[in-house]
């Protein structure tokens, strides 16, 4: 190519290094990993790229590293920022997106959900605020009573970090990227981990994500209809807790906020005991 450019998009010391190859203005990707997570996720790639709901691998030019091109159209986040939102999928497109999920994915080992990890996360925001840890710790104990006692789905196929940067939208279609937790699991820990991340975006960014609130409560509404609201409501605050300890100041503040008003939420549903 007559011109080349390599950038690096994510690095986590002796895990995982994600880069950005662009050749004349074709983009691939490249994840390098440990031998044995390159092998586990190229099982989880070519399962959905079979589905037709990831980019194929390109290739495997060295132990640990998978080389794929990049998905088409564009993000939900990126959609989500566009006024008017012209190609926002509708909470059934994305029911639909999970419902096509390929039942092997049922056969591999399950990975924990932020609701199974509510000690860690509770550690990770004390940590990031210690001032409130009283609150925290409070807040553990709302959410622990509603994911004790609310009602949950079966196992089924989930994609395990189902938020707006790792799906994308070409026009009707819509497809996934980041499948390293793909696995079993619970459907309402995908549609919680949507709904969390979309409860902090308009925090980031009030002028770019002012049609989110909007948004965001319509997909509740319908995932609401679908799950039980109390487990669905508890979840959303346990990846909200779970996002605490990645800000800053008044961000880390704000989301602490939110995860307590969705463990509220659940509390109203008739999730846990009233005491």
């Amino acid at each position: 190519p007559s011109h080349f450019d390599l950038t690096l998009l994510g690095y986590r010391p002796l895990r995982r290094a994600v880069l950005r190859a662009t050749a004349d203005g074709d983009e691939t990707y490249l994840k390098v990993l440990r031998p044995e997570r390159a092998n586990r996720l190229a099982v989880r790639q070519n399962l959905l790229a079979d589905a037709g709901l990831t980019p194929a691998l390109l290739a495997r030019p060295a132990p640990g590293v998978l080389l794929t091109p990049r998905a088409t159209g564009r993000s939900l986040a990126h959609a989500l920022a566009t006024p008017g939102n012209p190609e926002l999928p509708s909470a059934a497109d994305l029911i639909g997106l999970l419902d096509a999920l390929p039942t092997q994915l049922c056969d591999l080992p399950r990975r924990p959900a932020w609701s199974d990890r509510l000690d860690f996360h509770t550690a990770t925001a004390v940590e990031r605020l210690p001032a409130q840890t009283e609150r925290l710790q409070s807040l553990q104990r709302k959410l622990q009573d509603v994911l004790d006692t609310a009602p949950v789905g079966s196992l089924v196929p989930t994609h395990g970090d189902f938020y707006e940067a790792n799906l994308f939208v070409d026009s009707t279609r819509l497809t996934l990227i980041d499948l390293d937790a793909s696995g079993p699991g619970r459907r309402e820990d995908d549609l919680s981990c949507l709904l969390a991340h979309l409860a902090v975006l308009p925090g980031l960014s009030p002028e770019h994500y002012a049609a989110v609130p909007t948004v965001l409560e319509q997909w509740t509404d319908e995932f609401a209809a679908r799950v039980a609201p109390a487990a669905l409501f508890a979840r959303v605050g346990a990846v909200a807790l779970s996002l605490v300890a990645g800000a800053d100041g008044d961000q880390a503040e704000h989301r602490l906020e939110l995860a307590e008003s969705w463990a509220e939420r659940a509390r109203e549903e008739g999730g846990g005991s009233r005491s």
